[in-house]
């Protein structure tokens, strides 16, 4: 009962308060801009809010504070530690973007471009940000200040710090996306300038050069702040740290590897003789190119971060473990492209010489084949030599390893993935060949049957591999 009474009065706080502070930066607006009669509507709709989240807010509010003080439990109890920084969070956002829409419009009027172009707050004023600025502002200081006083007498067992680390890890990843942003314009404006489009690249640059303004100064805050607290075990050693470290790592591999596809695909595409310019290229393979370099920094830092995380655990078979769920996630991504890259090969190769008007054209479709393979079979190759190194012990760490769960889920996964795939691709060429027989032509029935087999082919050698590796876990086992 105690649980469902602060959630409800908690959620309505909330919604109280909120409601209070949009009134307010509402009619603030309205006052500031064209007096209490400028915008009947805004005014209305400000009063409103006010006089509707003011109560609301207060009843509940005080009411919760009431309990707070005199029960210890209430005032350390989880929800209020989710309310207090779900708060913090929902009023932080729109200081922060209050602050990027400022800086994107300064930035263009300073590059004397027009501020109707940016991003962010192109239709308000600068009276409509600083507004929401300073009301969202005060709102957050009075809150922070009570956080913090709880914090410092909250007990050991407390649901604080557990609610303090989530909202860090929250905005530290946040502040990580807006400079990947930042830095993929940057280096877009940079490739825009061999293009000769000083308008698009003005643009580009301000709005980049303001998501920088604010996007890296909050990655690096919170990562300061969390950095700070790793003496702690509880910080360093915590679930949520790792599961964040893997995710990043994880998000940085595969958006490095999408868009290294697409730059090397239409590299070789170029260099296979596909007409092309360098304005050109850069037209249409700038964002990728520009979004590459920002993802394989953000993969090469917290892959290295996230090693030395995973060596610094005590106990072995946990940090093994970890280490092998690591490497089997990018083996499995690697194989999965290489397969691709195979597949799609095998269809551009039979094609090109069955069918001779295709041989001197169609660069595309190997360029991307082989760019697939260019970066899928390094991303299986080398993760899954130190996954076959580690089994290949003939000790206690290669008896675990074989052992493992997450060995024998990636080789089940992958047996049976290519099991259907072989059904697919047997049953399709079947059903051609029969249709065929029974006197339904299917056009380019030769093109068809040796692009299966070919799939055929591959998708057999993969699954003999992997059933191998599986029979030979299961002999050392005994």
């Amino acid at each position: 009962m105690r649980t469902v009474r602060r959630l409800y009065f908690y959620t309505l706080a909330l919604v109280g308060v909120h409601a209070l502070i949009w009134g307010s930066v509402s009619l603030l607006r309205t006052l500031l801009e064209g007096g209490w009669l400028g915008e009947a509507a805004l005014t209305a709709t400000g009063i409103a809010m006010t006089l509707v989240g003011l109560p609301v807010f207060l009843l509940h509010w005080l009411t919760l504070q009431r309990d707070a003080r005199r029960d210890p439990e209430e005032r350390f109890s989880r929800i209020r530690a989710v309310f207090l920084y779900v708060f913090l969070f929902w009023t932080l956002l729109p200081i922060l973007y209050a602050l990027l829409a400022l800086l994107n419009r300064w930035t263009a009027q300073f590059m004397g471009l027009s501020p109707q172009g940016v991003w962010f707050g192109a239709s308000q004023s600068d009276v409509d940000n600083l507004v929401a600025l300073v009301i969202n502002g005060v709102a957050f200081v009075f809150f922070a200040r009570l956080l913090l006083a709880e914090m410092r007498e909250a007990p050991a067992e407390s649901f604080l710090p557990d609610a303090r680390r989530f909202y860090r890890y929250l905005w530290m990843v946040l502040g990580l996306i807006i400079t990947v942003l930042a830095v993929q314009g940057l280096v877009r404006y940079l490739l825009s300038l061999l293009e000769g489009d000083a308008l698009i690249g003005g643009y580009l640059l301000a709005n980049s050069v303001a998501l920088a303004l604010v996007g890296a100064p909050i990655w690096l805050y919170f990562l300061w702040q969390i950095d700070g607290t790793l003496d702690d075990p509880r910080e360093r050693d915590s679930t949520l740290r790792l599961v964040t470290l893997y995710l990043i790592t994880f998000a940085g591999v595969t958006g490095t590897l999408v868009a290294g596809s697409r730059v090397l695909s239409a590299l070789l595409a170029w260099m296979l003789g596909r007409p092309q310019t360098l304005a050109g290229f850069i037209a249409e393979e700038g964002s990728a190119l520009a979004l590459l370099v920002p993802l394989a920094v953000v993969w090469g830092y917290y892959g290295n971060r996230l090693n030395t995380e995973m060596t610094r655990i005590p106990l072995q078979p946990l940090r093994e473990g970890l280490q092998r769920f690591y490497r089997s996630l990018l083996s499995a991504l690697g194989l999965a492209v290489t397969l691709l890259g195979l597949v799609s090969l095998i269809t551009d190769l039979f094609s090109r010489l069955l069918q001779s008007d295709l041989l001197m054209v169609g660069a595309d479709r190997l360029a991307s084949s082989l760019a697939g393979l260019a970066i899928g079979l390094p991303l299986w190759l080398t993760p899954w030599n130190d996954l076959q190194s580690e089994a290949f012990l003939l000790d206690e760490r290669g008896d675990r390893a074989r052992r493992s769960v997450i060995r024998r889920t990636y080789l089940y996964v992958f047996i049976f993935a290519l099991v259907v795939l072989i059904m697919l691709a047997g049953g399709n060429l079947i059903y051609n060949l029969i249709t065929h027989l029974l006197g339904q032509p299917v056009d380019d029935l030769v093109l068809l049957a040796l692009i299966r087999v070919g799939m055929l082919g591959v998708f057999s050698a993969l699954l003999a591999y992997h059933l191998a590796v599986l029979r030979a876990d299961s002999r050392a086992a005994l």
